[in-house]
């Protein structure tokens, strides 16, 4: 079993050894004293545990490079903000953009299982266009992608059968979108 210091929390969670001590006397994190001197260890199991409960981002050390990417090409800070959350928490990992620039690189790099496209980054592109590009990306994507695209004048509804493309209106009911990302997984 991995355990850590008091110094060593303080650190992955960018604290002071003080606060990870407060923490552990105030009961919101469960520690384990040394023989001898006392000292206090945080077992690896209990400092995740903490770490997801207060969602603190985990350190480096402990994220695994996920093969479940997610784009979402989004200039809706709310949006963006809450999608992430969801994503995330559905244990994807999660790439927020604004330009179509960088999520065209962005998808060519990390091949994602899933994108979301929010129609309001695209405001030239006519309903059919945005279907046409959500097509052209789910096709040249080298492995399975799913492909959401989010817009006032959609409807929520599976696009194509044989293709994963979705779409869903605005505004959002995040509650249906966190479903509906659940039913990725």
């Amino acid at each position: 079993m991995q355990s850590y210091s008091s110094g060593e929390v303080a650190k992955f969670c960018d604290v002071t050894s003080r606060t990870v001590i407060r923490w552990i006397s105030s009961g919101k994190l469960n520690a384990f004293k040394l023989p001898g001197r006392g000292n206090n260890r945080i077992a690896e199991k209990e400092l995740l545990n903490f770490l997801k409960e207060n969602a603190i981002p985990l350190p480096a050390k402990f994220v695994e490079e996920k093969d479940r990417h997610c784009v979402v090409l989004s200039q809706d800070n709310y949006f963006s903000r809450h999608a992430k959350r969801i994503i995330r928490d559905a244990d994807f990992d999660v790439h927020v953009l604004e330009s179509e620039f960088e999520a065209g690189l962005e998808i060519a790099r990390l091949q994602p299982s899933f994108i979301v496209l929010d129609a309001g980054a695209f405001a030239l592109l006519s309903t059919h266009e945005l279907r046409q590009l959500a097509e052209r990306l789910h096709e040249s994507a080298e492995h399975h992608c799913k492909v959401l695209i989010i817009g006032e004048k959609l409807r929520s509804s599976k696009l194509d059968e044989e293709a994963d493309l979705y779409s869903m209106s605005k505004p959002i009911d995040f509650s249906f979108f966190s479903d509906f990302v659940e039913s990725l997984s």
